[in-house]
């Protein structure tokens, strides 16, 4: 009886190698083909399967050396963070999710509200208006013009907090004043320009359901809690979230705050790409970090080790809308995160994608199997479809 325990012992740890081997095949010849593309590019992948930590590392052709220690500008994926800092004070009673922008802003800055419209048919008039037919004959056709005002029986809809987190406040990707030079756009970009902005923009469709993809939106979401606060976003980043978890080397792109573990970045074309700074829009494009803290931010958000923010980041993870567009398919959207069906076993997974002017990465897990993968980069070709493959053959 004892020798057949230990035969199954064997077929099993045989089983789970040849998986193991089976994996790290698949994982390298993906690497392979992103560094082919991208021979200056430096790769490095993250996976926790189970609750073990795996790391890889590839790329050869810099003379620097890569590994958990060394630095990436992570873009957009700072929204994860950013949500996390205000799921933070939600829970902790010190803002609200369904709060107002306008309760944030100074009097003088109105916040933009969606005025539902109604149409009615305008004045008749003689309708002597040709198209054209099949054979380019002028054909008189009837239609019913109308004018459409604010409805009068309706309040006016505001934007609420939790709409600046979930790309629903109806805002524009970037405003429309943000006339940064090419080679750092967002730098210059200050409060006064925001201001500015507001007071004139104007929102023309329904709020708080359509999904709209919203940097601005993020941005303001980070200004309203240093308003709220009275302290700026890079200090609540670090005391609310990066230090309670861990991540000791993330912070904000500063020029002053420049690391010297920062790797250089290059554009999807190979060509060295400067660092940029983010001002204003830093709550929504700005963050660092290296793999040894994006890998505590992955454990903590699956759940597998003990965090003192359980609760906050998985608050975070809720699907809020469900949409569907050409870039996501039919996705959700969570605070600061993307909820997408990974399988055909109905299996979903939480996810972010960051891509500056010279780094890409990909964060994603899924709650039901535990498997997650972290994907960075220094080349600005997006790693998303690198990370979403890895999971499915997790899956």
């Amino acid at each position: 009886m004892k020798r057949l325990w230990v035969i199954c012992m064997l077929l099993t740890w045989a089983t789970v190698s040849s998986a193991q081997d089976a994996m790290e095949v698949s994982i390298k010849s993906l690497a392979d083909k992103y560094i082919s593309k991208h021979p200056q590019s430096q790769l490095v992948i993250g996976l926790i399967v189970n609750g073990r930590t795996q790391y890889f590392s590839f790329g050869k052709a810099s003379s620097e050396s890569v590994d958990t220690t060394s630095v990436f500008e992570i873009g957009q994926i700072t929204q994860s963070f950013t949500s996390v800092l205000f799921a933070d004070l939600v829970i902790a009673g010190q803002i609200s999710s369904d709060d107002s922008l306008q309760k944030y802003l100074p009097v003088d800055v109105p916040s933009p509200v969606y005025l539902p419209l109604v149409c009615k048919p305008a004045p008749k008039q003689e309708d002597n208006h040709p198209e054209m037919n099949s054979k380019n004959t002028p054909v008189f056709v009837k239609y019913t013009p109308y004018v459409c005002f604010p409805d009068p029986t309706e309040k006016p809809q505001p934007i609420i907090l939790c709409y600046l987190s979930t790309h629903t406040s109806g805002l524009p990707d970037l405003p429309s004043n943000l006339k940064g030079v090419k080679s750092n756009p967002y730098a210059n970009y200050s409060q006064a320009d925001l201001y500015s902005f507001l007071r004139s923009f104007e929102l023309t469709a329904p709020i708080g359901y359509n999904f709209r993809y919203s940097t601005l939106g993020v941005a303001l979401l980070g200004h309203v809690m240093e308003l709220k606060t009275s302290k700026s976003y890079d200090s609540l980043l670090s005391d609310r979230v990066f230090q309670r978890l861990g991540m000791i080397n993330s912070g904000i792109c500063r020029q002053e705050l420049r690391n010297d573990k920062m790797l250089n970045g290059y554009t999807s074309k190979g060509r060295p790409s400067s660092h940029w700074t983010y001002n204003f829009f830093a709550p929504a494009l700005g963050a660092y970090s290296n793999l040894g803290d994006m890998m505590r931010f992955l454990s903590a958000n699956m759940m597998m080790v003990k965090s003192p923010m359980k609760d906050v980041l998985d608050y975070t993870h809720n699907p809020r809308i469900l949409f569907q567009n050409k870039k996501y398919g039919e996705s959700s959207v969570a605070l600061g995160w993307m909820v997408s069906p990974l399988n055909i076993e109905n299996t979903t997974y939480v996810w972010q994608e960051g891509l500056t002017s010279g780094f890409a990465s990909f964060i994603g897990f899924t709650e039901t199997t535990g498997t997650g993968v972290v994907i960075m980069t220094n080349t600005a070709d997006p790693v998303t479809e690198i990370g979403k493959e890895i999971l499915r053959k997790l899956n």
